[in-house]
Parts: C-alpha cells; sequence; structure tokens
C-alpha cells in the first residue's frame, strides 16, 4: 500500500515555488532570505487580489449594528467570531456589545463617539 501525502497540484505549486526563490536568489544574491520572492506573480496576484476580493452586497438602508442585530435574531446561537480556543455566539457577541455600550454611556460617551476593537471582546 502506497500512502500519497502530497497531491500532484500540491507538489507542481511547491516546486514552481521553489523554482522561483532559487531564481531570486540567484538574481539578488546578497538579499536576506525575508526579501526573496517565492511567488510568482500570477500566485502573488490571485492571493493578493483575487482571494482577497470579498466585496460583498449588503442592505444601504440600514446601518452595520442594525444588520448585525438582525443575523443575532436569525442565528442566536451560531459562532460569530473565534479567538484562539474561544468562540462566542451571535447572541454572546450582542451581549458583550450591549455591556460595552451600556459602560460606554455611563462613562458619557455619546453615540458614533466610540471607535471599535474586539481586542477585550473575550476573556
Amino acid at each position: 500500500m502506497t500512502l500519497t501525502f502530497y497531491r500532484t497540484q500540491d507538489v507542481e505549486r511547491l516546486t514552481r515555488q521553489l523554482v522561483t526563490l532559487v531564481e531570486s536568489a540567484n538574481t539578488i544574491p546578497t538579499a536576506p532570505i525575508e526579501e526573496l520572492n517565492i511567488l510568482c506573480e500570477s500566485e502573488r496576484r490571485e492571493i493578493l487580489f483575487e482571494f482577497n476580493d470579498t466585496k460583498k452586497q449588503y442592505p444601504t438602508d440600514r446601518l452595520v449594528f442594525q444588520l448585525f442585530e438582525q443575523q443575532v435574531e436569525q442565528t442566536p446561537e451560531a459562532v460569530a467570531v473565534v479567538f484562539d480556543e474561544q468562540r462566542l455566539t451571535y447572541r454572546e457577541l450582542n451581549e458583550r456589545a450591549n455591556q460595552l455600550a451600556h459602560h460606554l454611556r455611563a462613562k458619557g460617551s455619546r453615540s458614533g463617539a466610540a471607535g471599535w476593537s474586539l481586542r477585550g471582546a473575550f476573556g
């Protein structure tokens, strides 16, 4: 029985990347390794632009928090965010967002005055 760990397309991709790296090192032999290219231009374009082309149309008649609250109503127990091993459902995230909003209002914040950060949302 033969075990295959890599698909043919993966081996071909790794081979192209190794060739690109060697060519880059040959072109600029004094460059530090972190400055050498491993991706050919088409792979770089695919990763930087095509994979990241995630624009979505969304209703423009509602604000983001209204769209979020609609999602909470539709799927309250679905996972909304993941950080390391911690997960929050839409319901839990909404509860924490509301707690934060009440806390900020109690401290004198007014609507639209606070920026967003998820760093403190976990823990």
